[in-house]
Parts: structure tokens; C-alpha cells; sequence
């Protein structure tokens, strides 16, 4: 009669695993990565949005920061300029309508450490007039996961 007892009682608690395994299961987040990578380095563009006239000549300051044990080195690989509407420009149209460059062009950043780079940009006497994405690329975005920045620009009549 114990056995029995002890039989069913077995059962019952396998039948119960099941069952809450089974619910568990079923509501799963779906599509979810289960491995989010870890920040490296954040970035900050300032000032983000530069209302600047054609022919001008901009600095806005980029300051990178690093969660990492170590020091880590950061080129800037290139500044492209986008129109408003995401179209991204060719590259001889970008030759005149902007020159642009980083000082320093590259920043080494002790562990858990800020480093900032001057971005100065050249902007042409005949560039449309309207509003701009600015996309910063950034170099080892492999090892950082991190492969740039973007800021706004609004570019007026002189």
C-alpha cells in the first residue's frame, strides 16, 4: 500500500514539474538575444545640433568614454554627411560640399577614463541650404561594439 502511495505521489510531482516546466516554456521571451554585449564606450557629440550659414567653418567636440579594464585606442575613420531624408550623398559631392578633421585624428582612453577629439568642419559657399545627419565612424567598433556617432546640423543663408 506504501508503494503505491509513494507510486502515485512520484507521479503527481513529475506530472507538476512538467506542467510548470511546460508553462515556463511556452511563455519564453521569443526573439530576444539571449547575450547582450557589454558596454564599452559611450560617446557624446556637443553640441548636437549646430545651426551653422553656408561657407562657415564648425568645431563640435567628440568625448569618448571606456567601461573597459584596460586603455583602448580609437581612430576616427571618416565624417559622412546625410540629408535629412537618410539619402546618403556620393563621395565627390561630399569632397565640396564639406573638408573636415579630428584633433587629435585618434584617441588612446585609460581604463574607465574620457578622452575628447575636435572636430572642425569646412563646410562650402554653395552647400543646400537645409538639415543635415552628421554620421562620426569610429575604428576598432569590433572590439568596442560601437561604430559611431551621429549629430544634426542646420545649414542657413549667410
Amino acid at each position: 500500500m506504501n508503494s503505491k502511495l509513494a507510486i502515485g505521489a512520484l507521479i503527481a510531482i513529475l506530472f507538476a514539474s512538467l506542467l510548470i516546466g511546460g508553462y515556463y516554456w511556452l511563455n519564453r521571451p521569443i526573439g530576444l538575444v539571449p547575450f547582450k554585449p557589454e558596454q564599452m564606450i559611450t560617446s557624446d557629440v556637443s553640441p548636437f545640433h549646430p545651426n551653422v550659414a553656408q561657407g562657415t567653418t564648425f568645431q563640435v567636440n567628440v568625448t569618448l568614454k571606456s567601461f573597459l579594464e584596460t586603455e583602448i585606442f580609437i581612430p576616427f575613420e571618416n565624417l559622412t554627411l546625410r540629408f535629412s531624408n537618410w539619402t546618403y550623398y556620393d563621395i565627390s559631392p561630399q569632397e565640396k560640399t564639406f573638408n573636415y578633421t579630428f584633433n587629435p585624428n585618434s584617441l588612446s582612453i585609460a581604463s574607465m577614463q574620457t578622452n575628447s577629439s575636435i572636430l572642425t568642419v569646412e563646410l562650402a559657399k554653395d552647400i543646400p541650404i537645409g538639415d543635415y545627419t552628421m554620421v562620426i565612424a569610429f575604428g576598432n567598433s569590433q572590439l568596442t561594439n560601437k561604430s559611431g556617432d551621429t549629430f544634426s546640423l542646420t545649414v542657413t543663408n549667410p
